[in-house]
């Protein structure tokens, strides 16, 4: 039963403290699935088969695209991730919606590009 402690005890300091390679895979999972989730959204919207798909977010006859929403979540996410502990499970929680945010913003590679909608 004196064996169980020690090894208790490193299981919860391993879970509790993130490597950064937990962080990196958090990251890499958030931006792919933002990444395949808005580029198959923004294709669904334009096609003529799937009319029930909602559209892009407007205000007025402005298009917002969602750049715009990367941009913000990196900037939030990155703020927040120097601000907190890099030894709590904050730093893997921040490292989603960071990843998000840049699969929004690198999906927008052709706007950055170009400096005008490509579509």
């Amino acid at each position: 039963m004196a064996t169980i402690a020690p090894a208790m005890d490193t299981l919860l300091l391993a879970a509790s403290v993130p490597s950064s390679r937990t962080v990196a895979l958090w990251l890499l999972a958030g931006f792919l699935d933002s990444f395949l989730f808005i580029r198959t959204s923004a294709r669904l919207m334009r096609s003529p088969k799937v009319p029930w798909w909602p559209g892009s977010v407007k205000s007025g006859d402005l298009h917002i695209h969602h750049l715009v929403w990367g941009i913000i979540l990196l900037l939030l996410c990155g703020f927040l991730g120097f601000a907190t502990d890099a030894h709590t499970p904050w730093t893997q929680i921040l490292a989603v919606p960071f990843g998000i945010g840049a699969g929004f913003t690198l999906d927008e590679f052709a706007l950055w590009l170009r400096l005008e909608d490509v579509y």
